[in-house]
């Protein structure tokens, strides 16, 4: 599903116009795209035509508007701090107000260039992961699958251990990791929907188990204590799954603003 109003896979006569013109003005040929003083002024629809997945890309101009995200940041807040909340009404807030900054603030738990936010991308007839992040580096497309769960509940029990809830993400990415290993193809399949302009680049086409992330959000930092926190480290070292809980989520995205990275 695209997360824009805006269908960007098409430009207006005036918008290629500019485009144009700015590539002649800027010797787009011996430039890079994401030449600082390009990006300026490119309309908002060229960045993201020229992206490898025009309606799904996260674009960094906009945490120009820190007012807003501050401001979005709050409402996700006082979502949380309501207990009767679920992960239903957290993932509301973020679509309802398009505060997509919110899910890119989960990059910042790997080093990606450019980045893809996909919500209810499916694997298959079986499985529709609450969001999908795609990120570039210099050594290609790599994938980060999100589990959400409740921010409240059996969460983690009183010795540290992981809880129900917990547990129950932990087997749902399993799930997940068993259906890429065998059916990557049909997840080929379902990128090829979001990609209008450009081919696909190989690491959608082959499963590569070492671009695969996985992340499991779940409670609040009042559930975490040092043993939980130690068993996540061991959850990631071991299966590939990070676990963190939503005031980390909250507070990433607020350092997101103030240093100006997305």
């Amino acid at each position: 599903m695209n997360l824009y109003e805006r269908d960007y896979s098409n430009l207006t006569e005036e918008e290629i116009t500019i485009k144009e013109q700015l590539y002649e003005k800027y010797s787009f040929e011996k430039k890079s795209f994401y030449s600082i003083a390009l990006v300026r002024e490119l309309p908002k629809a060229v960045l993201h035509n020229n992206s490898l997945f025009p309606n799904n890309y996260l674009p960094y101009y906009d945490l120009r508007d820190s007012d807003t995200l501050n401001l979005l940041n709050q409402r996700f807040l006082e979502v949380l701090n309501n207990r009767t909340s679920t992960e239903i009404d957290i993932k509301r807030v973020i679509e309802d107000n398009r505060a997509y900054h919110i899910m890119g603030e989960l990059l910042r738990y790997y080093s990606f260039g450019s980045r893809y936010l996909f919500k209810q991308f499916k694997l298959g007839t079986q499985y529709v992961p609450d969001y999908l992040l795609v990120g570039f580096d210099s050594e290609g497309h790599s994938f980060v699958w999100v589990e959400m769960e409740c921010p409240y509940g059996n969460v983690v029990m009183k010795n540290g251990e992981f809880g129900e809830i917990i547990r129950k993400g932990i087997s749902q990415i399993k799930e997940w990791k068993c259906f890429l290993e065998s059916s990557f193809h049909s997840v080929s399949d379902e990128f090829e929907k979001y990609c209008y302009n450009k081919p696909l680049p190989k690491e959608f086409h082959k499963y590569d188990s070492t671009l695969m992330h996985f992340l499991v959000i779940a409670g609040r930092r009042s559930n975490f204590n040092d043993n939980t926190y130690r068993l996540a480290r061991e959850s990631k070292k071991d299966s590939g799954i990070t676990i963190t809980h939503y005031d980390k989520v909250y507070d990433n995205a607020k350092k997101l603003i103030n240093d100006g990275l997305f």
